[in-house]
């Protein structure tokens, strides 16, 4: 385990390199009403929600550790709808193969993204790494874009600093990860790239409850094709629960068995 400032680093797992930030009580998610671009949805709620300390992925998931999945035959693989699969084949076929294939993964839905997580677990309990895997709340999400900063994005309010952290809203496809800048806990992209699935169903509101039968999830952070306004800290927005999107990926959560 290495320390870099508050926060800590995990290479070499499964499931990639994690970093870890420390406990935070009472974080209250959302965005100040002067902030650019915000939207009625980012309005704090009004108690705090305490998070523990976290392992989550240093970058989203890449093409290069999804293929693995696919290629496992496992009964996650078998899972997957013949309309999916042949989408999200087509789609890293046409995205590119540089430095074993680094490119941030797109083309995937919830319900793909649960299943490779199920998948990782069960891979790393035959490497013999006491793991489990899942995708992040958006609460959870929302703290580690965050880095600590209450500002619209992980490096202040300015947007001429996006260019550091992100790709130019014009580049419009996703791009290899850990290419930019990373915020103050050693996280890459979680401005742009691609959307980033939570597992947190929608609501209107922090302080709502979601709908009825609600098949809607979270995703949060922004995609390459998105000015800077879409891709603040505290911007939300959702899909369908078996929908994919080809600006869509996600990102790992690590919880290591005794909690360190």
């Amino acid at each position: 385990e290495l320390r870099e400032g508050g926060a800590s680093r995990r290479d070499n797992h499964p499931g990639g390199a994690f970093g870890r930030w420390p406990a935070i009580w009472g974080f209250k998610p959302g965005s100040p009403p002067d902030e650019p671009g915000r939207t009625p949805d980012e309005q704090p709620p009004a108690n705090g929600v305490d998070i523990p300390a976290l392992w989550m992925g240093m970058s989203e998931v890449t093409i290069e550790q999804f293929e693995r999945f696919l290629n496992s035959k496992s009964e996650g693989t078998r899972q997957i709808a013949d309309h999916q699969l042949t989408a999200i084949e087509s789609w890293i076929n046409a995205h590119p193969r540089e430095r074993g294939g680094q490119t941030a993964l797109g083309m995937v839905s919830p319900i793909l993204a649960a299943q490779f997580c199920q998948w990782l677990t069960q891979t790393a309990g035959q490497a013999g790494v006491k793991a489990t895997y899942r995708l992040p709340s958006e609460v959870e999400w929302e703290v580690a874009c965050r880095a600590g900063h209450a500002t619209a994005f992980t490096w202040g309010d300015s947007e001429k600093y996006f260019p550091y952290f992100s790709a130019p809203w014009n580049e419009k496809q996703p791009f290899e990860v850990k290419t930019r800048m990373p915020n103050a806990y050693g996280l890459f992209d979680m401005h742009g790239n691609v959307w980033e699935i939570c597992d947190s169903p929608w609501r209107d509101s922090y302080d709502g409850q979601p709908a009825a039968g609600e098949k809607r999830v979270v995703q949060r952070g922004g995609a390459a094709y998105n000015k800077a306004t879409a891709c603040r800290s505290a911007q939300r927005n959702y899909m369908a629960s078996d929908a994919a999107s080809d600006r869509v990926g996600f990102r790992l959560v690590m919880e290591m068995d005794g909690g360190k």
